[in-house]
């Protein structure tokens, strides 16, 4: 075979390769993005002056690029939760674009301190 000849095979060989590798890519189904939903209850305040406020919240919540986290207060309270703030009688949500820890303390969490770690995409 002349080295022209050769040259074109190892090209189309090479071409080849580069559009199976891309179709595997394609096919590899990626985790779709996930809603972490919480819901402070009215009376909550109550609850954590009395040292009885259940754990709504865990102590690490690992979440990845992409994801979202939503938290409703219906509390007539503000709460800490973590990095957030959540006024009373409103909601919060947060998209998360890229990774990264976020951490502050939370009553409604074991140990009273609520660290969200944002993972890349999955």
């Amino acid at each position: 075979m002349s080295r022209p000849a050769l040259r074109g095979v190892i090209v189309v060989r090479a071409v080849i390769a580069s559009v199976l590798v891309c179709m595997a890519c394609a096919c590899t189904p990626q985790e779709p993005a996930r809603q972490f939903n919480y819901v402070i209850p009215e009376g909550m305040a109550g609850l954590i002056a009395t040292n009885r406020a259940p754990e709504i919240f865990p102590p690490n919540l690992v979440v990845h690029v992409g994801d979202s986290i939503t938290i409703v207060n219906d509390d007539r309270v503000d709460q800490e939760v973590g990095p957030y703030l959540v006024k009373a009688k409103t909601k919060i949500s947060q998209h998360f674009s890229s990774p990264g820890v976020l951490e502050g303390s939370c009553k409604m969490s074991l140990g009273g301190k609520l660290t969200v770690t944002i993972l890349p995409k999955a």
